[in-house]
């Protein structure tokens, strides 16, 4: 019998977030408000068959997040259970996952950013507009990504654009990082070895080196050109 409910979905969220310490404050602040919203998906992680399903939803909070302009308003895309998932599975499947979202996309990649993976200015778009995504998994190292369901969290990058035009961004990733300390007892050596210079190789949550080739794949829309 499947456990993915919203119910459980959101208490996994603020048995998480709600953390001491819990190092991104942008999340603590989405939970506390109501900033947020839940997307239970159909279909295996990773396999594509959500595509559809998590495009009308992404397409829902981009439009609320206009709406609204909720500065920490967040989407959690939730998995069913995949036990023993390894960080390298959930790393492939996370990739996957988007490439089949991407497909879905209606429109041109945001212009503040390079399509090809392959470039360090690669950031995931959809329907024009880029998108930071964060992947949580049971498997993950860092203990701020270890949630009992496979699930990637999606941000407008825009809000992190907003922060910095309101002065607030630089705090925030201050205060982040501070926490961080206090709850893993180090930094993420993504953030700390990257930051915002190579955005997409921090998404998924698996350390990597300087070698590597973000996995993403435009799966034949003619919009990604």
């Amino acid at each position: 019998m499947s456990s993915l409910n919203l119910p459980a979905a959101v208490q996994a969220i603020k048995d998480l977030v709600l953390s001491p310490n819990y190092p991104c404050v942008p999340a603590v602040r989405s939970f506390e408000r109501g900033e947020y919203m839940v997307e239970l998906c159909t279909g295996e992680y990773g396999s594509g068959k959500a595509a559809a399903q998590l495009a009308k939803a992404l397409r829902s909070f981009r439009a609320r997040q206009k709406r609204t302009n909720e500065p920490f308003l967040s989407i959690y895309a939730v998995f069913e259970k995949i036990e023993g998932m390894s960080e390298a599975e959930h790393d492939r499947r996370f990739w996957d996952e988007l490439s089949h979202l991407g497909a879905q996309s209606d429109a041109q990649w945001d212009p503040l950013f390079d399509a090809d993976p392959k470039s360090k200015r690669f950031c995931f778009s959809f329907d024009g507009e880029a998108f930071f995504v964060v992947g949580l998994h049971a498997g993950s190292a860092r203990k701020a990504r270890q949630f009992p369901y496979p699930a990637i969290v999606f941000n407008l990058y825009s809000q992190f654009e907003d922060l910095a035009t309101k002065g607030a961004y630089d705090a925030v990733v201050r205060t982040n990082r501070k926490r961080e300390m206090a709850f893993q007892g180090n930094l993420n050596p993504m953030v700390e070895k990257f930051a915002d210079s190579w955005e997409a190789i921090a998404f998924s949550g698996m350390a990597h080196n300087e070698n590597w080739v973000c996995p993403y794949q435009h799966l034949g829309n003619s919009a990604h050109a």
